[in-house]
């Protein structure tokens, strides 16, 4: 499974498989999860739950934009790219 996470992220470089494929679906349908997530993993990390603080409102807005527009669209992105490689590949 962690091999198959590997190579979405490389997904240009390799030719696509069903569980790469089947991967990069969960992550584009999970964007806003995935969000969430890091939201989570930073209040963790800066230890803001024992002070009821939230940590990711601490940040600045553009900091907090590219968080989010990462988070968002590098799913969409390797989905693109995926469907880009499968077309190349079966052509």
């Amino acid at each position: 499974m962690l091999r198959h996470c590997l190579s979405i992220l490389f997904v240009p470089f390799y030719v696509v498989r069903f569980p790469d494929f089947f991967l990069g679906d969960q992550f584009t349908s999970h964007s806003q999860t995935i969000l969430d997530l890091i939201h989570i993993v930073m209040n963790i990390a800066m230890r803001s739950f024992v002070s009821f603080h939230d940590a990711f409102a601490s940040l600045s807005p553009s900091t907090l934009m590219a968080v989010h527009m990462v988070s968002l669209l590098l799913p969409q992105f390797i989905r693109m790219a995926q469907n880009l490689r499968r077309y190349h590949d079966t052509k």
